[in-house]
């Protein structure tokens, strides 16, 4: 995993008034990092020629999007950042 950990929610929602979400953050559903893979897998695929292994697709994935996660902490008043 990231040393950024999963960069919290990707879309996180609100707390309604003692709701407790699974991992204590106020937020739930996908992370960060499990959305910029997912987004990362589409491009990797896109130019990837066939055949292609499923684990290096992941690997290539979450390595893209730990990078994202390291930009976004190292350019925090970037666009998107």
């Amino acid at each position: 995993m990231s040393v950024y950990g999963d960069g919290g929610p990707a879309f996180p929602l609100p707390l309604e008034e003692g709701e407790i979400r699974r991992d204590g953050s106020g937020a739930d559903g996908l992370s960060r990092r499990d959305y910029f893979a997912a987004a990362a897998v589409a491009g990797v695929i896109n130019v990837t020629m066939f055949p292609w292994d499923p684990e290096v697709i992941a690997g290539r994935a979450f390595a893209i999007a730990d990078a994202m996660l390291e930009a976004s902490q190292e350019f925090p008043n970037s666009e998107g950042g």
